[in-house]
This record gives C-alpha cells, structure tokens and sequence, in this order.
C-alpha cells in the first residue's frame, strides 16, 4: 500500500496489484468507539484487479479487529454490507481465494463511489482496528484498490494526531475586503 497523487495534487491510498501471490494490508490505528454513538466507517474507492465475473482471481476485503490485531474477522459478520462484487477463484495462490471480495473493475473506474459501513453500537467502549486487505494470485497485473476520504464517527480518540498542509490552493476563497 501507498501514497499517491491525482494530476489536480489530491492524494488517494494504493493498494497495487501485483503479478505475484501476495496479501498486502493497510490497517488503521487504533480506534476507540464511544459507549453511545454509533461506530460508521465510510471512504470513497474505485478498483481494476484481475478478474471478470464469473471467474475473479485478485481482491480486496475489509476486516476488523478488536483485540489489538490478534483475530481479524470480515466486516460482513459484523452485519454490514460491502456490496463485495463476488468469490474469489480458488486455485491461483491468492490468500484470499474463497473469499468474497472486490474484484473485477468497479463500475466507472477510475471514478470512486462512496461506501458506508455502520456498525451500530455493537463495538461500544471498545478499541477497533480497521484493515484494507489485497490479495493476488500468480500473475496479471491491473491497477489496483484506490481509497480515498476516509471518514469515522462514533470514536472518542484523535486517531490521526498530526494535520497535513493540503498541497492544493483553493480556489474557491471569499476575498477579504481590508
């Protein structure tokens, strides 16, 4: 996973793809839900990884944690829906052959849709990691799993302690009169 930037400067997380067997992870940093407030992850993606239904072989899922990264579990079983395109092929040495996941191309890639997942209060008073997982089988390559806006609520900590200068200007400023 990596850090990359958009022609107009805005930056987006890559998971690439690769032409190898590989279980790449981005994961977050600890996050604490609040003992009241709904926990609701949501973040804008758009994907291209090997595979076109009926036969998917590379793919990204999204899992969660709450015993500090110990046991992972698919954020499905938590009772949210991904809208996860379809099962992975078996066969390719892809860790994640099996699973459901993203795979194939997102529809208008490389435009990226929005995607909510709320948790409701089930991880209330709890500490939660988030992880972006991708994995490929033995060869092609595509683009990869783009995630970008990454917003949660229903968390009582600043997960994230440091601000980054946007390195765009904005252009739509209110000019101030002297």
């Amino acid at each position: 996973w990596g850090r990359v930037a958009e022609n107009n400067g805005n930056h987006l997380l890559l998971g690439r793809n690769a032409p190898f067997p590989s279980d790449t992870q981005l994961v977050s940093p600890a996050l604490q839900v609040s003992p009241a407030e709904p926990f609701v992850l949501t973040f804008s993606h758009a994907f291209a990884l090997e595979g076109a239904l009926p036969v998917l072989f590379d793919g990204g899922v999204i899992e969660l944690s709450s015993d500090g990264g110990a046991s992972w579990a698919d954020v499905t079983t938590f009772g949210v829906d991904t809208g996860y395109t379809g099962v992975l092929a078996l066969g390719g040495a892809n860790p994640l052959e099996g699973r459901r996941a993203f795979s194939g191309t997102s529809p208008g890639f490389p435009a990226r849709r929005s995607l909510t997942l709320n948790f409701g209060t089930q991880f209330a008073g709890l500490s939660v990691l988030v992880r972006f997982r991708l994995g490929a089988d033995l060869n092609t390559i595509l683009s990869g799993w783009f995630i970008d806006d990454v917003d949660v609520s229903g968390i009582t900590n600043t997960p994230f302690n440091a601000l980054v200068a946007e390195p765009s200007t904005c252009t739509a400023r209110k000019a101030i009169d002297d």
